[in-house]
């Protein structure tokens, strides 16, 4: 098995799934939504209908971060540009159009939550410099919680 495989990894690390979307209560397909208004505090919002789905989502990541808390992750991997999971240039629109960059709503609280723990994008993580450097910071990060200095 090739060390690029995603398998390979599998056997090392122990993955946790989230979907923030359906967590807060949104179907599958879920409709299209866009960060919105001030970046420094940003509105979800579905865009077809306006609905603001912000609270739901916040609620939802009040409680996943606290039991994600409880499994003692070593690092997380984020979908990129996502308004919920985007870590990083995360457009925000204001008046209909792009005006700034932010990051997703759930992966602002995993970052809120815990601020040291390796975090990454899955469009990164493709590159092999980028993926084997996430994952000396994963290891690393793991061996610091072994002996409890996080």
């Amino acid at each position: 098995m090739s060390r690029s495989s995603p398998m390979f990894w599998a056997v090392i690390f122990t993955l946790v799934g989230v979907c923030p979307e359906t967590g807060c209560g949104l179907p599958i397909p879920r409709p299209a939504m866009r960060l919105e208004g001030n970046p420094a505090a940003p509105r979800l919002v579905v865009i077809s209908t306006g609905e603001d789905v912000s609270a739901s989502m916040e609620a939802f990541c009040r409680v996943e971060v606290q039991r994600l808390a409880g499994l003692d992750l070593s690092g997380f991997i984020f979908k990129a540009r996502s308004p919920s999971c985007g870590l990083c240039r995360v457009e925000v629109f204001n008046g209909g159009v792009p005006a700034a960059t932010g990051r997703g709503l759930f992966a602002a609280a995993m970052v809120d939550h815990f601020p040291l723990m390796p975090m990454a994008e899955e469009e990164g993580v493709r590159l092999p410099e980028v993926r084997e450097s996430f994952i000396r910071h994963v290891l690393d990060y793991h061996r610091r919680q072994e002996t409890g200095n996080r």
